[in-house]
């Protein structure tokens, strides 16, 4: 296994946690673990970030390349490039894995999106039934604004929740309960102990 992914796993991390722990770009640890050549530059945030010294960081990735250039040695031309197309599918696979949340977290605004506009379309066509209600059977008397203020105020809050990032029970208040009681759990087992 690659010295890189194993000190990695070893931590629990994933490629962007390392990517932000050591300040490499995440495409370079994808090669790097792909079996690719690190700069100094590069080692030495590696080391940084793993607690090691360069030169052991660098004699491991050095003797992991020679192992791979001798298992590949006794190929033919066919047999290397198809362990190359090999290599390359699975980083893809990693590459398509890592950028997973990502693509979960914008499914998920897409799909707020949506339940909005489809808010904002009931609400359009049923205060026109209402205007069209109120205007024939009571002239005069309006009685509609009442609906039209208070689901209109909904309609303004659920806009500003799904596209202005105002969210009162949100991720932020989320997150503040969830650090909340885990300092009281704390508190409590310190005070237990």
């Amino acid at each position: 296994m690659n010295i890189v992914r194993q000190l990695r796993l070893e931590r629990g991390w994933s490629q962007e946690d390392l990517a932000a722990v050591s300040g490499v770009s995440v495409r370079t640890i994808q090669r790097l673990e792909n079996g690719g050549r690190a700069s100094l530059e590069t080692l030495k945030c590696l080391a940084a970030a793993f607690e090691s010294d360069v030169s052991t960081l660098r004699e491991t990735m050095t003797m992991n390349t020679t192992t791979n250039d001798t298992r590949t040695a006794g190929l033919s031309e066919e047999d290397r490039a198809a362990l190359q197309f090999a290599r390359q599918l699975r980083a893809y696979a990693e590459l398509e894995s890592a950028e997973m949340p990502q693509a979960m977290a914008i499914r998920q605004q897409v799909r707020k999106e949506r339940g909005f506009y489809i808010h904002a379309t009931v609400f359009v066509a049923v205060m026109a039934l209402l205007f069209a209600i109120d205007h024939f059977t009571s002239p005069g008397k309006y009685w509609v604004q009442w609906p039209l203020l208070g689901w209109g105020i909904w309609v303004a809050l659920h806009a500003l929740a799904v596209f202005g990032g105002f969210s009162p029970l949100g991720a932020d208040w989320e997150c503040r309960k969830v650090e909340e009681r885990l300092s009281r759990l704390a508190h409590r087992r310190d005070a237990t102990d």
